[in-house]
């Protein structure tokens, strides 16, 4: 009787922590140039009513090269990947079918502290002027709903070659329960 009182506790206990918690991702630093993540320090945290957290870790350059160097991480990165490829193959196919169930998570999505710096340039400086500005317009339209404390700024530069900088801080959150229905909705699909 005391066991059944045991798992009852814990299972009414994750209830609770899956239905409150918030998954987030805080962007201290991302540094793109050309293709080619530069820099980087992200940390990833599991937060209960959106102010305690519970579960944290942390990735900058450094760990990931870590991870990358350790000969039995490289391992199971190669059988993780063939049975995550394997899996979930039709995956991107599901997304573009599924396009109002992803704009449904997207509405879920909280964007706050968002600072987004960029430099574009093309071989003709007609096209990084017309590019510069549709960029900077569609941003503009996206993050006034999305985000709170906003500041973006897209240069256009004028080098006669095509080359792209971007940095981006943001802290991105979303409640787990959504992340748990995505998953659930598109495990559907995918083993069908």
């Amino acid at each position: 009787m005391v066991i059944f009182f045991v798992i009852l506790i814990l299972f009414i206990s994750s209830i609770i922590l899956i239905k409150n918690s918030t998954f987030k991702v805080d962007i201290k630093e991302l540094i793109i140039k050309n293709k080619e993540i530069e820099k980087f320090k992200i940390k990833i945290s599991l937060n209960l009513f959106n102010k305690i957290k519970w579960i944290s870790l942390g990735l900058d350059n450094n760990k990931m090269d870590e991870i990358r160097n350790g000969s039995k991480l490289k391992i199971f990165n190669k059988i993780l990947g063939k049975r995550i490829l394997k899996k979930y193959k039709n995956a991107g196919k599901i997304l573009i079918k599924d396009w109002k169930n992803q704009l449904k998570t997207f509405n879920n999505i909280k964007l706050e502290n968002v600072n987004i710096l960029s430099e574009i340039s093309t071989e003709d400086a007609a096209s990084t002027a017309v590019i510069a500005g549709v960029i900077s317009a569609i941003l503009g339209i996206i993050l006034a709903k999305k985000a709170t404390d906003i500041y973006y700024k897209i240069d256009p530069v004028y080098l006669n070659k095509n080359n792209i900088y971007i940095s981006i801080t943001c802290i991105i959150s979303i409640k787990l329960v959504h992340i748990i229905n995505i998953n659930k909705s598109l495990g559907k699909e995918v083993y069908q």
